[in-house]
């Protein structure tokens, strides 16, 4: 995922789902809350992993410390600003 327009549409298009969920209250408030949880410490983390892999920061075996060691800080301009 080395491509900045394709990682956004990755990271804010699940977002956007679950404010649309949120907004029409379709699934009951504990669920909305698990997925909303999904989200931010399972598939951001899986994704900002993929993003540090794919730029060649990081091994494999680091992707999960993205959530534990504040790596998403340390590599912030990498993530958010770098193409």
């Amino acid at each position: 995922m080395k491509k900045l327009s394709i990682y956004y549409i990755a990271l804010f298009f699940p977002l956007l789902l679950l404010a649309a969920v949120f907004q029409k209250s379709l699934l009951p408030a504990w669920l909305s809350i698990s997925l909303l949880l999904l989200y931010v410490l399972l598939y951001r983390t899986w994704l900002d992993g993929q993003r540090l892999i794919d730029k060649g920061l990081i091994n494999k075996q680091e992707r999960w410390k993205v959530i534990t060691h504040g790596l998403r800080a340390k590599y912030f301009r990498e993530l958010y600003l770098d193409k």
